[in-house]
Formats: C-alpha cells, structure tokens, sequence
C-alpha cells in the first residue's frame, strides 16, 4: 500500500480493480473515481457503466489538459 504505481490507472483490468474492492483494499467509491471501475449492487463489474466513466474521467482530463511549457526550466537552462 501507498505505492504510486504505474500506467495509467484507467488501463488496470476492471477485474482486477473488483478484486481489490471485494478484498476491501479499495472503496467501490474510490474504484470509481480512480479506476473508472463501476462495482454493481451485486458486487461484479458493471461493463457499460465502466466503460462510461473511463470515458467521462479522459474526457475530463482532457477539458482541464494544458500543452506542456515549451521554455527551459530555469534549473537546467544554460547546462552543458
């Protein structure tokens, strides 16, 4: 636990995610909003709803995206 991970978190196999929850690692609320993962009320993976908020979540971060800073960082300027 704490580890940052890697990939993408939206990448991670829903079943994967589910197992989490069921394990009580992950909240269905957290799998929800970091993983994109829709737990139903019978505890499996709904597929559509997934499906639609990994949609929702990249639609998001691409509405609040911005182009990376083309200047040199100040710290690394004017090293060779």
């Amino acid at each position: 636990m704490g580890g940052g991970g890697y990939l993408d978190p939206l990448d991670r196999d829903p079943g994967r995610v589910l197992a989490d929850v069921i394990s009580g690692v992950v909240t269905p609320g957290h799998a929800a909003e970091r993983y994109g993962v829709i737990v139903d009320g019978a505890g499996r993976v709904d597929e559509s709803a997934t499906e639609a908020r990994r949609r929702e979540i990249r639609e998001e971060r691409r509405a609040t995206s911005s182009p990376p800073d083309p200047t040199p960082h100040a710290a690394g300027a004017g090293m060779t």
